[in-house]
């Protein structure tokens, strides 16, 4: 088995006290296949949830494109139930932010984890641009 996401980081994504940022999602029947199961491009969603709440929480969501999305599946959600997302900051490049993210089920057991790449953009240009500072600051602390 290859390495486990976040690994590199010296997080344990399938460990739910690695994360303090939460969102909670009912899993709806348009997120199922035939079996009941939460389908891949669903999961895919719900991790976009949890990162999209992750940046409102923090008063922005900056110009990100996706550079890398990779997600480990573990074991399967069914429906009807609730997914619940972690998401943490692993680290910062010049202008890419990495993100750590794990789902877990309504038992606690850890379903899946993601680990993001996205670049800072300028809108104008479309082109990469470093992190102000004062913005990485802002996604590093959570708001009181």
């Amino acid at each position: 088995m290859p390495e486990q996401l976040g690994a590199a980081f010296g997080v344990d994504l399938t460990d739910a006290a690695s994360f303090d940022d939460w969102q909670e999602d009912v899993i709806r029947y348009d997120d199922i296949d035939m079996l009941d199961h939460v389908t891949h491009p669903a999961y895919v969603y719900l991790f976009q949830n949890g990162r999209l709440r992750f940046w409102q929480r923090r008063g922005a969501v900056p110009d990100l494109v996706a550079a890398r999305i990779t997600v480990d599946y573990l074991h399967s959600l069914t429906y009807p139930g609730t997914a619940r997302t972690g998401t943490r900051i692993l680290g910062f490049g010049r202008s890419s932010i990495t993100l750590g993210q794990g789902m877990f089920d309504k038992d606690g057991r850890c379903a899946a984890t993601l680990l993001a790449i996205s670049v800072l953009t300028d809108r104008a240009t479309g082109k990469s641009r470093p992190w102000p500072e004062e913005l990485k600051q802002r996604m590093l602390n959570l708001p009181d």
